[in-house]
């Protein structure tokens, strides 16, 4: 009688692995995809006088790469690796159509 239920009892284990993998693999994917979705685009650009000079100060971050962030005579420097990362902000949303446009779509 014991034999019986230690058998009973393994084939009901087999049963059950694949049921438990496909609950650790979806649990997996839950987890990444919520990190993918969370992770927010960097970079490493800096201002400085020189590229030597922004990668090690790490002063002004010029997140959008453009001279314009930077105070100064300073210049936006790309790859300062020994700096922080900058979150890149997300892009602006497009203006609102003048009244002028709006009103121009109409067609027959």
């Amino acid at each position: 009688m014991l034999t019986m239920f230690k058998l009973s009892f393994k084939s009901n284990r087999r049963r059950r692995r694949p049921i438990l993998l496909m609950v650790v693999v979806l649990l997996f994917l839950t987890i990444l995809s919520a990190h993918l979705t969370n992770a927010q685009a960097t970079n490493y650009h800096y201002c400085g006088t020189s590229w030597p000079s922004a990668n090690s100060n790490c002063g002004t971050s010029c997140p959008l790469g453009t001279n314009e962030e930077c105070p100064g005579s300073e210049t936006c420097y790309a790859n300062c690796n020994n700096c922080p990362a900058v979150p890149i902000p997300p892009p602006s949303p497009a203006p609102p159509p003048s009244p002028a446009q709006a009103t121009n779509n109409n067609y027959c």
